[in-house]
């Protein structure tokens, strides 16, 4: 259900996107608390960004 209400929300977000354009838009759709954690992936360096509506 979160990636349907994300997908609503962040439409139009272009996928390369800025560092911390995320949160920013995160926090404008409505959620209350935005943790980054950078994981390094068989791909390279990804930051995940974990949004809580709480």
């Amino acid at each position: 259900m979160i990636l349907g209400y994300m997908a609503f929300n962040l439409q139009g977000m272009p996928m390369g996107v800025i560092k911390g354009q995320i949160a920013d838009a995160a926090k404008a759709g409505g959620f209350h608390s935005v943790e980054n954690h950078s994981v390094l992936l068989s791909t390279g360096m990804h930051d995940i960004n974990i949004l809580r509506i709480e």
